[in-house]
């Protein structure tokens, strides 16, 4: 936003304000986007022109943030690293905020809300460098909260099912006890405020996290499967389906930026197929695709839209299965 527009005796913060039929709130990482551009975080210090760079009152200045910039405060090195590539953190305040944003997403935690515990599952993920993980399920958190959710503002198919796969006689889950059994407490939780119907698919949800945690539990003991635990793990997917329907690309735009007018959006691809080796044997399965991009305010794209646009675009470098 350029200040010097504002007419006498207005701040930034009061043209930014609207009326609204159903008030949005302000999600802790929104928050954490808004310290990490300008007028919070200033002047870019090299060369070139990055990504995140806007030219606000002939500056160059950090107009626009990235969603590794939300990782590498939840504590992954993987996210910085990527940012210090970039060079997108190279600007005058940016150390000092990114510590200003990591306590704001810890204080965001301390509420009793889903968005909330969606917060600690980042965390858990980023903490382990799982970043395209975490990237996914923070565009899913977004999108689902897109109605409500308000903005930062610069001042001046997706599932597994995609994939076909031969007769599978062995599986493997990433051994992440902790997280399952926590994401299952979650959704426990939230049952007695659900409709009948929902209701129903969060009993169901939660039972399935449950059976995941006791798989992980085997396989951290070094523990065999049983047959019919790798026949859970090999329809997972179709599972997932049943409880939540068809799985297809989506799009969020997630911050504005008024003086270049654009958004930008992250989104959620076709999946990629991933192959690991574990104590010599080949397992095979899908990740996200995650995509960041900036938009014209003016055509900001829906999911229909990013459907027949995604191939035009190039997913986020996020190399490794795990």
């Amino acid at each position: 936003m350029d200040k010097r527009g504002l007419e006498p005796g207005l701040k930034p913060s009061d043209v930014v304000i609207g009326l609204r039929l159903i008030g949005q709130r302000a999600l802790p990482d929104a928050a954490a986007f808004q310290d990490l551009v300008y007028d919070r975080v200033t002047f870019y210090k090299g060369r070139g022109k990055l990504f995140t760079m806007a030219v606000i009152n002939q500056k160059k200045v950090r107009g626009f943030p990235r969603g590794y910039d939300l990782f590498a405060a939840l504590g992954s090195d993987r996210a910085y690293e990527q940012l210090r590539k970039g060079d997108d953190i190279n600007y005058e305040g940016y150390g000092r905020m990114l510590g200003d944003a990591r306590y704001k997403l810890m204080r965001g935690m301390e509420y009793q809300s889903w968005y909330s515990d969606a917060l600690k599952v980042m965390r858990y993920l980023a903490q382990r460098d799982k970043v395209d993980t975490a990237f996914g399920f923070w565009i899913q958190a977004r999108y689902n909260r897109m109605l409500y959710a308000k903005q930062s503002y610069t001042i001046a198919e997706k599932g597994l099912g995609a994939i076909s796969a031969p007769s599978r006689h062995s599986a493997y889950l990433e051994p992440f006890t902790g997280l399952y059994f926590f994401m299952s407490q979650t959704v426990k939780n939230r049952v007695p405020y659900l409709s009948p119907n929902l209701k129903q698919k969060a009993e169901l949800f939660a039972a399935i996290l449950d059976t995941l945690g006791s798989i992980s539990f085997k396989e951290n003991l070094r523990l065999n499967l049983t047959s019919d635990e790798v026949e859970f793990l090999n329809s997972l997917n179709l599972k997932f389906k049943n409880l939540f329907g068809k799985d297809s690309p989506i799009v969020v735009d997630v911050h504005t930026e008024p003086t270049t007018k654009k958004v930008l959006e992250e989104a959620i691809g076709k999946p990629f197929e991933c192959t690991i080796d574990i104590n010599g044997q080949q397992y095979r399965g899908a990740r996200y695709s995650v995509y960041e991009f900036k938009q014209d305010m003016s055509n900001r794209l829906d999911d229909n839209k990013w459907l027949k646009a995604m191939d035009k675009y190039q997913p986020l470098p996020i190399p490794d299965c795990f």
